[in-house]
């Protein structure tokens, strides 16, 4: 099991972050790999120990890093964050809507299966399906952002993929529909685009989400 010490210790490196990219990207995978230990409703202690981390993970300087395995590497840490902290929201509604805006940023990788982080980007897209944490983007009205989701995940999706990211992906969107009062009219073009006969650059595989 991660130490606290541990935890307190990749937060405050995480405070005043590496310039080098190699030194940057081996603390992220730390902060990961110690956050994907702890489970969900720690004790006072442990959130305690979590909150510099916590903290630091959300900084521009790494929120809206320009690097894309950087990107992925933090997004998979908030990951973590929003699955320890689920079903209360560990941040406030404007930097959530750049977690978000991260999250849906790191599918379009999605479409390149040999990708070194393709695990990483699937995790992220298990972590929502499961958590349901994809519903706040409803609260947060970010639907531009779930049309651009829907869209990525038409785009991506193929037959290659493994059943559990369709099946992810599935899961996210019936969710969203589910939740949504009004079903968008981009949304609903975007759905129906799909599901058009005609389309020929449409794979199989984004026809059965």
């Amino acid at each position: 099991m991660v130490q606290q010490q541990q935890l307190k210790e990749v937060g405050s490196k995480l405070e005043s972050p590496p310039a080098s990219k190699d030194a940057l990207i081996k603390l992220l995978k730390q902060a990961g790999n110690y956050l994907s230990e702890i489970g969900q409703s720690p004790l006072p202690s442990m959130i305690e120990a979590l909150q510099p981390c916590f903290n630091a993970i959300v900084k521009p300087e790494l929120l809206k890093h320009q690097d894309r395995d950087v990107e992925v590497l933090v997004a998979t840490c908030i990951c973590e964050i929003t699955r320890i902290t689920a079903p209360e929201a560990p941040y406030s509604d404007e930097i959530l809507r750049e977690i978000f805006h991260l999250f849906v940023g790191t599918f379009s990788g999605l479409n390149d299966i040999s990708s070194p982080s393709f695990g990483r980007r699937v995790i992220i897209l298990e972590t929502l399906s499961r958590y349901k944490s994809c519903v706040m983007m409803l609260d947060l009205e970010c639907l531009d952002l779930i049309n651009k989701m829907f869209q990525t995940f038409f785009a991506v999706i193929s037959d290659d993929h493994p059943e559990s990211v369709l099946k992810s992906m599935q899961s996210i969107m019936i969710l969203v529909l589910d939740k949504s009062e009004d079903l968008p009219e981009n949304l609903l073009f975007i759905l129906l685009s799909t599901l058009g006969r005609k389309r020929s650059d449409v794979s199989t595989a984004a026809r059965s989400l």
